[in-house]
């Protein structure tokens, strides 16, 4: 067995080059996790949700004295402007937004400097697009936050392979309450970008760790045998456990937050549409959109909220960003 399953989930290390000065106002566990994902140049934020992994991955940014170098977040669609407002907030220097159309996001990636956000979908390449993997590449960001990283658990896929591609940048940072959400397996992408030089092949990832079972179906008149890997090998899964828990760090919010309720509800900012904006203008200068005369202000109010819930219900052409962010998500 690999030496490094004999380490402990949560070791109290300090090295000089870390100063606890430097984190910002976190909880314990939360400057306990970032002081541990600091002393490995590639880590994974594995709590669950709800449990601030977000400022966790900006204190290790603080810990590395690097919020002034081009640091990426890869994020979803829906959450690249919160990850902008927590950056700004809790690192104090600017995070821009690289969304729009090719030549606003060239533009925006020519005046980078501290902290980016992307979305996935922007970053990979695919037979219609281009993406901005070679762009992001080409001005060497020091380092790279993965965020929601079971996403990229199919190895094949071109999102995997454009964070693989950027397994080579200095730091790296994987964010997920579910590393593997389907599959215990699935979590082989995840250490493929942490640690591409030790996992190179899923296959030989699942026959160290799975069992294989060989299975066969008909398909019209052929028979077509694969193979399918399911549990753990005996004593496999506690190995994994300890090789993870070696550069991961893995809370259960109830462990360390037992007094939060059962929901909670967040406020997401989303920017509006061009026509939304247009929209919106000439109810409050004439109280008027399109062939709609409002009657007062409460019809006033109940206009502008239409227009923001999707501009369809006013008969105007134009997506809705809400509609959008709840398809993302």
């Amino acid at each position: 067995m690999d030496e490094r399953c004999n380490r402990s989930t949560y070791m109290h290390i300090t090295l000089p080059y870390v100063s606890v000065d430097r984190i910002m106002e976190l909880r314990p566990y939360q400057k306990e996790d970032a002081i541990k994902l600091v002393q490995f140049d590639a880590s994974g934020c594995f709590n669950e949700q709800r449990t601030g992994k977000t400022p966790t991955a900006l204190a290790t940014i603080k810990l590395r004295n690097i919020e002034n170098e081009r640091v990426l977040v890869v994020a979803t669609a829906s959450s690249l402007y919160q990850w902008k407002t927590e950056y700004e907030r809790w690192l104090g220097v600017p995070c821009v937004v690289c969304a729009g159309t090719p030549t606003q996001k060239k533009k925006i990636l020519k005046e980078w400097t501290n902290g980016l956000v992307v979305s996935l979908d922007s970053l990979k390449i695919t037979a219609r697009s281009e993406g901005l993997l070679k762009d992001i590449k080409a001005l060497k960001p020091v380092c790279v936050i993965l965020d929601e990283a079971h996403r990229i658990k199919t190895p094949k896929t071109a999102s995997a392979k454009a964070m693989f591609a950027l397994s080579n940048v200095k730091y790296r940072l994987a964010l997920t309450g579910t590393p593997a959400p389907g599959k215990a397996y699935d979590v082989f992408s995840i250490l493929k970008f942490l640690r591409p030089k030790e996992y190179t092949s899923e296959w030989n990832f699942k026959e160290e760790f799975f069992k294989a079972e060989r299975k066969t179906v008909w398909q019209g008149r052929q028979q077509r045998t694969f193979v399918e890997f399911n549990d753990f090998k005996p004593g496999k899964c506690e190995e994994l456990q300890n090789i993870l828990a070696e550069f991961t760090t893995q809370r259960k919010r109830v462990d360390v937050m037992p007094w939060l309720p059962a929901k909670d509800y967040t406020r997401i900012k989303l920017e509006p549409t061009k026509i939304q904006e247009k929209a919106l203008k000439q109810l409050q200068s004439s109280f008027r959109v399109g062939n709609l005369q409002t009657i007062g202000v409460l019809d006033t109010l109940i206009r502008e909220r239409q227009l923001c819930l999707d501009p369809k219900l006013l008969d105007i052409e134009g997506k809705s960003p809400k509609t959008e962010w709840i398809k993302q998500y």
